[in-house]
């Protein structure tokens, strides 16, 4: 949905504690990223590619690229997604970013393993790493 199209749904949908996450996409014009953080409320999600959600053997170049356009649009936290698969890319991309949003490593790791500790080691490590840095 367009920025200028989500304002009955982020006023709705706020009111009951629900907070609309707004995409910043890697193709957004400058115009466009402005608008997305204007509406963005806690954070904006940085779209770190362009294609299909999953891991990545190696970080986009435009993961980067789309974290440091819109941080300097906004004071507002910035976390990149989709393409985030390893800890090392978490560390590499947050050189730019404020945050990884890791998907597919999760659900991979979920549907290979089925186990909780398992769930929770692979965040750990996530962690460790960006603690690190």
């Amino acid at each position: 949905m367009s920025p200028s199209r989500v304002g009955t749904v982020v006023c709705r949908s706020g009111c009951c504690g629900v907070h609309t996450v707004m995409l910043a996409a890697p193709t957004a014009p400058d115009e466009r990223l402005e608008a997305v953080v204007g509406r963005a409320r806690r954070f904006v999600y940085a779209v770190g590619l362009l294609g299909v959600t999953g891991e990545r053997s190696e970080l986009a170049g435009t993961s980067r690229v789309i974290a440091r356009r819109v941080k300097a649009l906004t004071d507002k936290p910035v976390l990149v997604g989709v393409g985030i698969g390893t800890p090392e890319q978490a560390v590499e991309v947050c050189q730019d970013a404020d945050g990884v949003v890791v998907g597919s490593a999760i659900v991979r790791t979920a549907m290979e393993t089925g186990s909780p500790e398992a769930l929770g080691d692979l965040a750990g490590r996530f962690r460790e790493a960006l603690d690190r840095g």
